[in-house]
């Protein structure tokens, strides 16, 4: 099964000592011993006809023995979050699509997509610099670079006028701190026309804790490590609405 690891002996008989080779056409990451013990880490799914050839380190004659591989598909471990996420026209749009896991995903958007909104492959973060008024619908994709399973996911964008509501409002500056110093920091998040509004923030170094004050969130680390950490706060109201802001840490 793809991102299985994959062993197995070849049979050979030979009076004298022998060294193996695979042919050019086997799969990266496949290697031969001297023992004639076949290793594959991390399988990729697909089929596979590969040659093995041994040489007599005496006499220098050698044979050749056919190796036939068919790796099935991982079982879809992929998932990924669809997402409502509104903008203001003439603002720049970021958003990171939430998928798991959270390694090893390749993020791809299809032909739906707003000219000028764009992907980072490796993170999944959309960014649109100058968003046009308008609502955009698209779906993207996340593939698994080691066992290529998918998942899709559908992305709906709203961007409105600047005298429209835009959804959730999450208003954050940077946080800096002192290592083993004790810091605190206030993060706003306002919902014009929301009864609620559902926080959910991914980054967080360990001992970091949040707590709901006001109308915001409260930032607390008792102990903070040195370091730079990055922590992404998605806001998402009972209309479905989502805003989404990164905030950065410092700790120095």
């Amino acid at each position: 099964m793809a991102g299985s690891s994959i062993a197995f002996s070849m049979s050979l008989s030979a009076p004298n000592p022998v060294d193996w080779k695979l042919s050019a056409n086997a799969p990266a990451g496949m290697q031969i011993d001297g023992n004639g013990l076949v290793k594959w880490p991390e399988a990729i799914a697909g089929k596979y006809s590969i040659t093995a050839a041994a040489t007599d380190r005496v006499t220098g004659l050698s044979g050749k023995g056919s190796i036939t591989l068919n790796t099935s598909p991982a079982k879809n471990t992929v998932q990924i979050e669809s997402a409502k996420i509104t903008g203001e026209a003439g603002k720049v749009l970021i958003y990171k699509v939430r998928a798991q896991p959270a390694y090893s995903l390749s993020f791809a958007l299809d032909k739906n997509a707003p000219r000028g909104l764009s992907v980072i492959a490796h993170t999944g973060t959309m960014i649109w610099e100058k968003p046009v008024a308008g609502t955009y619908d698209f779906k993207v994709t996340a593939a698994d670079t080691k066992t290529a399973a998918t998942a899709i996911a559908d992305i709906h964008v709203q961007i409105n006028s600047a005298s429209q509501s835009a959804g959730p409002q999450i208003n954050a500056t940077s946080i800096v701190g002192v290592a083993g110093f004790p810091l605190a920091s206030v993060v706003g998040v306002m919902g014009p026309g929301a009864s609620s509004i559902r926080i959910n923030i991914s980054g967080t170094p360990a001992g970091m804790s949040f707590s709901a004050v006001g109308a915001g969130i409260l930032i607390r680390w008792r102990k903070p490590v040195s370091g730079s950490y990055t922590l992404v706060i998605t806001a998402t109201d009972n209309n479905g609405l989502s805003s989404q802001a990164s905030v950065p840490v410092s700790v120095n």
